[in-house]
């Protein structure tokens, strides 16, 4: 009788996006494409994570809080060859970023099924089945206008959203935790997360980090980016902020750019 473990079969063709030469993202459902493509076009199509002085060195530390389906991870492992990315990403959405490790033989991720935020809590988080990129936690959720675009441009992969309890974690216990002393490149988008993972942050959890990309959301009361922007000039940040118009006032979410002069 033998003890060997079959492979996991690859999903089917239509659930799979090429990427790059040599590299593809499979999906395990179909209900997955709309926000893959969606996804797949900003990081890989219209380059939105890379910008002059943002670039990912070939030996860079990289951490993705918020990392999904693990589209950033796959694009940023690429950049840093000699270097590392800890992808964070506390729902079941996580085992697609996984897959997508072990089939295109990636070795530089680290996986973490964490939420980043007050150490020692744990949250009931939303999640999507049919456009899993706006999973947040149950405490708040994307404003009616974001709804309503979702369902409009995405409707044939909708379905009832799944509650998931999940784990939190300090941002700083996770990176002891994995054996990071220093990121070079920090990425959040973590629809509303980024407060709890500032609040609770020490100065030295501060003094590790050395460029940021956040997607910043104002989905509830107590959610300002002003606040944000606070704490990071506090710590020696300088920074840029896009709030596109439709997506600021009526999405409530803008993009932040910060990094050590």
């Amino acid at each position: 009788m033998s003890n060997s473990t079959a492979a996991p079969a690859s999903p089917p063709a239509d659930y799979t996006l090429d990427l790059e030469p040599g590299l593809k993202l499979y999906l395990s459902s179909k209900q997955q494409i709309g926000a893959a493509k969606y996804v797949v076009k900003e990081i890989f199509e219209q380059r939105r994570y890379a910008r002059p002085g943002f670039e990912i060195k070939p030996t860079d530390t990289i951490v993705d809080v918020g990392a999904n389906i693990g589209v950033f991870s796959l694009w940023a492992a690429r950049q840093a060859p000699q270097g590392k990315v800890l992808a964070i990403e506390p729902t079941s959405v996580i085992d697609v970023l996984k897959l997508n490790l072990e089939k295109n033989g990636i070795t530089n991720v680290i996986a973490a099924k964490e939420a980043a935020g007050e150490d020692g809590q744990s949250w009931d988080m939303v999640t999507y089945p049919g456009f899993n990129i706006v999973n947040h936690r149950a405490a708040w959720r994307p404003k009616l206008f974001t709804r309503f675009v979702i369902k409009l441009l995405f409707w044939k992969y909708q379905s009832d959203p799944v509650i998931e309890k999940v784990h939190v974690k300090s941002l700083e216990r996770l990176l002891d935790e994995n054996g990071i002393e220093r990121v070079n490149y920090f990425k959040i988008d973590c629809e509303g997360g980024e407060y709890e993972i500032f609040r609770n942050l020490s100065n030295r959890g501060f003094d590790r980090l050395d460029k940021i990309v956040m997607e910043f959301h104002e989905y509830t009361a107590g959610q300002d980016h002003r606040e944000l922007v606070k704490m990071l000039k506090d710590h020696g940040f300088e920074m840029e902020i896009h709030k596109n118009f439709l997506e600021y006032h009526f999405m409530k979410y803008g993009v932040l750019w910060a990094w050590r002069p």
